[in-house]
Protein backbone atom coordinates (compact mmCIF):
# COMPACT_ATOMS: atom_id res chain seq x y z
CA UNK A 1 0.00 0.00 0.00
CA UNK A 2 2.88 2.53 0.76
CA UNK A 3 4.40 1.82 -2.58
CA UNK A 4 1.31 3.22 -4.63
CA UNK A 5 0.46 6.06 -2.18
CA UNK A 6 4.54 6.86 -2.92
CA UNK A 7 3.73 6.40 -6.39
CA UNK A 8 0.39 8.30 -6.66
CA UNK A 9 2.50 11.21 -5.02
CA UNK A 10 5.18 10.92 -7.90
CA UNK A 11 2.82 11.06 -9.96
CA UNK A 12 1.12 13.81 -8.72
CA UNK A 13 4.71 15.59 -8.72
CA UNK A 14 5.34 15.05 -12.25
CA UNK A 15 1.44 16.42 -13.30
CA UNK A 16 2.74 19.86 -10.96
CA UNK A 17 5.93 20.29 -12.89
CA UNK A 18 4.30 19.44 -16.61
CA UNK A 19 1.88 22.65 -15.59
CA UNK A 20 4.66 24.76 -14.46
CA UNK A 21 6.67 23.75 -17.38
CA UNK A 22 3.65 24.65 -19.50
CA UNK A 23 2.91 27.90 -17.85
CA UNK A 24 6.83 29.08 -17.84
CA UNK A 25 6.51 28.32 -21.85
CA UNK A 26 3.66 30.06 -22.31
CA UNK A 27 4.76 33.21 -20.20
CA UNK A 28 7.92 33.25 -22.19
CA UNK A 29 6.53 32.78 -25.44
CA UNK A 30 3.70 35.70 -25.16
CA UNK A 31 6.91 38.11 -24.07
CA UNK A 32 8.86 36.90 -27.28
CA UNK A 33 6.39 37.81 -29.55
CA UNK A 34 5.65 41.16 -27.62
CA UNK A 35 9.13 42.63 -27.02
CA UNK A 36 11.71 39.88 -29.14
CA UNK A 37 13.99 37.93 -27.91
CA UNK A 38 17.13 40.10 -27.11
CA UNK A 39 14.86 42.31 -24.72
CA UNK A 40 12.82 39.54 -23.00
CA UNK A 41 14.62 39.08 -19.60
CA UNK A 42 14.07 36.15 -16.97
CA UNK A 43 12.84 37.99 -14.44
CA UNK A 44 9.70 38.98 -16.63
CA UNK A 45 9.08 35.59 -17.32
CA UNK A 46 9.19 34.41 -13.97
CA UNK A 47 7.26 37.62 -12.56
CA UNK A 48 4.38 36.86 -15.15
CA UNK A 49 4.59 32.56 -15.07
CA UNK A 50 4.37 33.09 -11.49
CA UNK A 51 7.70 31.21 -10.52
CA UNK A 52 11.09 31.44 -9.26
CA UNK A 53 14.59 31.29 -11.48
CA UNK A 54 14.84 27.86 -10.51
CA UNK A 55 12.01 26.37 -12.06
CA UNK A 56 12.43 28.00 -14.79
CA UNK A 57 16.49 26.65 -14.91
CA UNK A 58 15.25 23.24 -14.06
CA UNK A 59 12.58 22.81 -16.94
CA UNK A 60 15.00 24.46 -19.62
CA UNK A 61 18.37 24.75 -18.44
CA UNK A 62 18.65 28.85 -19.22
CA UNK A 63 17.42 31.92 -21.15
CA UNK A 64 18.31 30.34 -24.31
CA UNK A 65 17.12 26.65 -23.70
CA UNK A 66 13.81 28.27 -22.55
CA UNK A 67 13.33 30.45 -26.25
CA UNK A 68 14.93 26.88 -28.08
CA UNK A 69 11.76 25.54 -26.52
CA UNK A 70 9.34 28.81 -27.61
CA UNK A 71 10.72 28.19 -30.95
CA UNK A 72 9.65 24.59 -31.11
CA UNK A 73 6.40 25.24 -29.72
CA UNK A 74 5.50 27.89 -32.21
CA UNK A 75 6.43 25.78 -34.70
CA UNK A 76 4.56 23.03 -33.95
CA UNK A 77 1.02 25.09 -33.46
CA UNK A 78 1.28 25.56 -36.36
CA UNK A 79 1.80 22.01 -37.74
CA UNK A 80 3.55 19.57 -36.17
CA UNK A 81 5.73 16.49 -38.43
CA UNK A 82 3.13 14.57 -37.41
CA UNK A 83 0.57 16.35 -38.60
CA UNK A 84 1.72 17.13 -41.89
CA UNK A 85 2.40 13.77 -42.67
CA UNK A 86 -0.85 12.92 -42.30
CA UNK A 87 -1.63 15.63 -44.09
CA UNK A 88 0.21 14.36 -46.94
CA UNK A 89 -0.18 10.80 -46.36
CA UNK A 90 -3.07 10.95 -48.99
CA UNK A 91 -5.18 12.38 -52.35
CA UNK A 92 -3.63 14.32 -54.95
CA UNK A 93 -0.21 16.86 -55.03
CA UNK A 94 -2.73 19.33 -55.82
CA UNK A 95 -5.13 18.12 -52.94
CA UNK A 96 -2.14 17.77 -50.73
CA UNK A 97 -0.77 21.15 -51.22
CA UNK A 98 -4.38 22.63 -50.90
CA UNK A 99 -4.76 20.91 -46.92
CA UNK A 100 -1.42 22.00 -46.07
CA UNK A 101 -2.46 26.09 -46.93
CA UNK A 102 -6.22 25.12 -45.71
CA UNK A 103 -4.48 24.66 -41.97
CA UNK A 104 -1.90 27.31 -42.51
CA UNK A 105 -3.90 29.56 -43.42
CA UNK A 106 -6.62 28.89 -40.42
CA UNK A 107 -3.90 31.36 -38.08
CA UNK A 108 -5.32 34.27 -40.23
CA UNK A 109 -8.68 33.90 -38.37
CA UNK A 110 -9.48 34.66 -34.79
CA UNK A 111 -7.15 36.35 -31.93
CA UNK A 112 -3.51 36.07 -33.26
CA UNK A 113 -2.10 34.03 -31.40
CA UNK A 114 1.81 34.44 -29.90
CA UNK A 115 3.33 31.52 -31.55
CA UNK A 116 2.44 33.58 -35.10
CA UNK A 117 4.37 36.80 -33.98
CA UNK A 118 7.21 35.12 -32.55
CA UNK A 119 8.09 33.36 -35.64
CA UNK A 120 7.51 36.32 -37.32
CA UNK A 121 10.03 37.88 -35.54
CA UNK A 122 12.41 35.43 -35.69
CA UNK A 123 12.31 35.45 -39.65
CA UNK A 124 13.00 38.82 -39.51
CA UNK A 125 15.84 38.89 -36.88
CA UNK A 126 17.01 35.14 -35.89
CA UNK A 127 18.35 34.97 -32.43
CA UNK A 128 21.59 33.77 -33.78
CA UNK A 129 21.34 29.89 -31.80
CA UNK A 130 18.78 28.24 -33.49
CA UNK A 131 20.31 25.23 -35.59
CA UNK A 132 19.26 22.77 -33.08
CA UNK A 133 15.44 23.81 -34.05
CA UNK A 134 15.81 24.40 -37.45
CA UNK A 135 17.10 20.70 -37.68
CA UNK A 136 14.68 19.42 -35.40
CA UNK A 137 11.70 21.52 -36.63
CA UNK A 138 11.85 22.80 -39.94
CA UNK A 139 14.35 20.86 -41.86
CA UNK A 140 11.94 17.67 -41.79
CA UNK A 141 9.32 18.97 -42.22
CA UNK A 142 10.64 21.53 -45.56
CA UNK A 143 11.73 18.42 -47.17
CA UNK A 144 8.29 16.72 -47.07
CA UNK A 145 7.23 20.11 -49.07
CA UNK A 146 9.77 20.33 -51.07
CA UNK A 147 9.31 16.26 -52.19
CA UNK A 148 5.34 17.98 -52.93
CA UNK A 149 6.67 20.89 -54.79
CA UNK A 150 8.64 18.89 -56.76
CA UNK A 151 5.36 16.54 -57.62
CA UNK A 152 3.50 19.38 -58.40
CA UNK A 153 6.19 21.16 -60.80
CA UNK A 154 7.58 18.17 -62.28
CA UNK A 155 11.01 19.81 -61.52
CA UNK A 156 13.29 16.95 -59.30
CA UNK A 157 13.75 17.49 -55.55
CA UNK A 158 17.71 17.77 -56.47
CA UNK A 159 17.77 21.06 -59.19
CA UNK A 160 18.27 24.62 -57.64
CA UNK A 161 15.38 25.42 -59.72
CA UNK A 162 13.24 24.21 -57.47
CA UNK A 163 14.02 26.62 -54.66
CA UNK A 164 12.68 29.60 -56.60
CA UNK A 165 9.05 27.24 -56.62
CA UNK A 166 9.76 26.76 -52.73
CA UNK A 167 10.69 30.32 -52.10
CA UNK A 168 7.38 32.03 -54.15
CA UNK A 169 5.19 29.76 -52.10
CA UNK A 170 7.13 30.95 -48.61
CA UNK A 171 6.74 34.40 -49.52
CA UNK A 172 3.12 34.35 -50.11
CA UNK A 173 2.43 32.11 -47.04
CA UNK A 174 4.37 34.28 -44.95
CA UNK A 175 3.50 37.34 -45.80
CA UNK A 176 -0.56 35.84 -45.02
CA UNK A 177 0.33 34.60 -41.97
CA UNK A 178 2.49 37.95 -40.69
CA UNK A 179 -0.19 40.27 -41.87
CA UNK A 180 -2.43 42.03 -38.91
CA UNK A 181 -5.46 39.92 -38.84
CA UNK A 182 -7.99 42.45 -39.38
CA UNK A 183 -5.75 44.03 -42.31
CA UNK A 184 -5.80 40.94 -43.90
CA UNK A 185 -9.44 39.99 -43.49
CA UNK A 186 -9.97 43.47 -45.36
CA UNK A 187 -7.20 42.95 -47.79
CA UNK A 188 -8.63 39.20 -48.70
CA UNK A 189 -11.88 38.92 -47.55
CA UNK A 190 -12.19 35.49 -49.46
CA UNK A 191 -9.78 33.87 -46.91
CA UNK A 192 -11.62 35.56 -44.00
CA UNK A 193 -14.55 34.02 -45.30
CA UNK A 194 -12.70 30.80 -45.09
CA UNK A 195 -13.66 29.90 -48.92
CA UNK A 196 -10.25 28.47 -49.52
CA UNK A 197 -11.73 24.94 -50.80
CA UNK A 198 -9.73 22.63 -51.51
CA UNK A 199 -11.47 21.39 -54.52
CA UNK A 200 -10.51 24.37 -56.02
CA UNK A 201 -7.03 23.03 -57.23
CA UNK A 202 -5.95 26.29 -55.75
CA UNK A 203 -6.98 28.49 -59.18
CA UNK A 204 -4.78 32.00 -57.76
CA UNK A 205 -1.59 30.47 -56.49
CA UNK A 206 1.18 30.99 -59.47
CA UNK A 207 4.19 28.42 -59.38
CA UNK A 208 6.61 30.18 -62.05
CA UNK A 209 8.87 27.97 -63.69
CA UNK A 210 12.84 29.31 -63.84
CA UNK A 211 13.62 28.96 -67.44
CA UNK A 212 15.68 26.02 -68.57
CA UNK A 213 13.77 24.48 -65.50
CA UNK A 214 13.80 20.13 -66.59
CA UNK A 215 10.74 18.29 -66.62
CA UNK A 216 10.48 15.09 -64.67
CA UNK A 217 8.53 12.59 -66.81
CA UNK A 218 6.37 9.44 -66.15
CA UNK A 219 3.74 8.80 -64.13
CA UNK A 220 2.21 11.54 -61.17
CA UNK A 221 5.50 13.91 -62.54
CA UNK A 222 2.74 17.06 -62.59
CA UNK A 223 2.23 19.30 -65.25
CA UNK A 224 4.82 19.94 -68.11
CA UNK A 225 6.55 22.87 -67.07
CA UNK A 226 7.80 23.53 -70.44
CA UNK A 227 4.69 24.73 -72.04
CA UNK A 228 4.32 27.90 -69.96
CA UNK A 229 6.99 29.64 -68.28
CA UNK A 230 3.74 30.66 -65.84
CA UNK A 231 0.98 27.54 -64.89
CA UNK A 232 -1.34 28.00 -62.03
CA UNK A 233 -1.76 25.18 -59.76
CA UNK A 234 -5.18 24.35 -61.41
CA UNK A 235 -3.12 23.50 -64.75
CA UNK A 236 -4.39 26.87 -66.74
CA UNK A 237 -1.25 28.98 -68.36
CA UNK A 238 -0.75 32.72 -68.30
CA UNK A 239 -0.62 32.73 -63.62
CA UNK A 240 -3.20 34.86 -62.11
CA UNK A 241 -6.66 35.66 -63.15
Amino acid sequence: MGSISHGGHERGKRGDGDLTRARILESAGQLAAECGYANMTSKQVCERAHVNMAAVNYHFGSREGLYAAVLAEAHDRLFTLERLRQILAEGTAREKLSRTLDELLAHLHGPRSWHVRVLAREFFSPAGFVDPFLQEKVHPKARLLRGLLSEITGIPQEASQLDCCIASSMGICMMLIMLDPAFANSLFPNLAEKRWSRTSSLPGWTMPRPSGAPARQGPGAGPDPTKDDRRDLSGRSGGIR
